[in-house]
């Protein structure tokens, strides 16, 4: 194997290379995710968006490290902790392809807040920035959180932060896809 990519690492690593790799990557990543998780979920149950209540915050480990301004955002804005990006992910892994898209449909509209690791940022040719976090407890494979046309006037903290720290992002689920979730309305509280 070693060899045959020495051979071919011009081929390999040009641009024709690089599209076929990043094309097969999801195809790859999924095939991973179904042999670790191999069970389905029974076909036959309707999908609920039913998850744990702002009411039982106090129940939830992650309790201790709620601030005063993130409690208020749940209490008052209506966003939850749960579903998680884990919980999200699972949900979809344990259906057939075929009933994911009905799955991913019913988390849209729902508002979370969660407390993600920052992992990087991009500035498009309009100016727009969009950011990227990881799940703390997520694997290296698992959701990525994107939160678009976010305003760094009002956020200056992320010009300086690191890959990893830590930040309260709320927000609405827009869309989940493969590897990524995306959310709007977005809020940032950094403790």
């Amino acid at each position: 194997m070693l060899e045959y990519i020495w051979q071919n690492k011009e081929w390999i690593f040009s641009g024709v290379g690089v599209v076929i790799i990043f094309t097969l990557l999801p195809s790859i990543v999924l095939l991973f995710k179904h042999r670790k998780n191999k069970k389905y979920a029974d076909t036959d149950k309707p999908v609920s968006k039913s998850f744990p209540s702002n009411d039982s915050i106090e129940k939830i480990p992650i309790e201790k490290e709620l601030s005063q301004k993130v409690k208020k955002m749940i209490e008052d804005g209506g966003y939850q902790l749960s579903p998680t990006p884990e919980e999200i992910e699972e949900k979809v892994e344990s259906v057939t392809p075929f009933q994911q898209s009905s799955i991913r449909e019913s988390f849209k509209d729902i508002k979370i807040c969660w407390k993600l690791e920052f992992s990087s940022l991009s500035i498009s040719d309009n100016k727009k920035v969009t950011l990227y976090f990881h799940s703390k407890t997520g694997s290296i494979l698992g959701l990525s959180v994107i939160c678009e046309n976010v305003d760094l006037e009002k956020y200056p903290t992320f010009k300086n932060s690191k890959r990893g720290s830590e930040v309260w992002v709320l927000g609405k689920i827009k869309e989940i896809e493969t590897l990524h979730l995306r959310l709007v309305n977005n809020i940032f509280i950094f403790d």
